[in-house]
């Protein structure tokens, strides 16, 4: 495991506390396929159940940050210039139908200077045991790994995760490889570890962009985004196959 700072060691090891109940619960989950509905809502009290246990643990070891959860709930703690991001289980949906494509995440934001900016973030694929970190200046690993995107000079062959469908065809009449895997924050740490060369979703939650921002910034990767006629696009990968989507899906 490359050396984690103190902020990082302690998301970590919050992260690692809950996971065995995550993975339990993945078991179970795999048992409720036939019944869609007895899944969903097993999978939506698991949520709550890391939701809380993170929450308590964060709060223990820095009681003055504030929270701001998936759900939308905002906790505000004493201190005004820091607060958690959580998504118990990005990938919610993925996790409910007995798919391994999913993680918590967990993303520590600063305000200084009256600019808020994300400073360090994790995704834990409980599952596959993969940990995606990035702290700011410090780089962004998986595992032992040092993450950098790709460096694909070309959509011929680039493998993109797209979920939005009217984009769907333009993307593949320029011979991109499209994947859709129901797990946006798990496809931003992914594009990080150059598995994929970039992803696109449509509107990008509070915590998703905290957390893909500073993996892009770590990891050597680009923002974009592009003000379509009915949606607003969040691009993420290597500098030139985001000018290159952009080019195309603006034509």
């Amino acid at each position: 495991m490359a050396h984690l700072s103190p902020i990082l060691s302690i998301m970590s090891e919050i992260a690692n506390k809950a996971s065995p109940r995550l993975r339990r619960d993945f078991g179970e989950i795999e048992l409720l396929q036939s019944s869609e509905a007895g899944a969903t809502a097993y999978a939506a009290k698991a949520a709550k159940r890391v939701t809380k246990q993170i929450y308590a643990e964060l709060a223990t070891a820095r009681a003055d940050y504030g929270f701001v959860f998936r759900t939308g709930e905002v906790v505000k703690g004493p201190d005004k210039t820091h607060r958690w991001l959580i998504d118990p289980i990005a990938g919610q949906t993925n996790f409910a139908h007995a798919i391994p494509h999913f993680g918590i995440a967990i993303t520590l934001e600063r305000t200084q200077d009256k600019i808020t900016a994300p400073v360090a973030s994790l995704i834990y694929n409980p599952i596959s045991d993969e940990l995606f970190h990035s702290e700011n200046g410090s780089g962004g690993f998986c595992n032992n790994n040092r993450l950098r995107v790709s460096q694909k000079q070309s959509l011929t062959g680039a493998v993109i995760a797209c979920s939005h469908s009217p984009l769907i065809e333009t993307l593949q009449k320029a011979d991109a490889h499209i994947r859709i895997s129901g797990g946006d924050a798990m496809d931003y740490a992914r594009v990080c570890a150059g598995r994929l060369d970039a992803i696109i979703t449509p509107d990008v939650a509070l915590w998703e962009r905290a957390c893909a921002t500073i993996f892009a910034q770590e990891s050597g990767g680009l923002i974009t985004e592009h003000k379509g006629a009915h949606k607003n696009l969040f691009i993420m990968g290597g500098e030139s196959v985001c000018t290159l989507i952009k080019e195309a899906i603006s034509n």
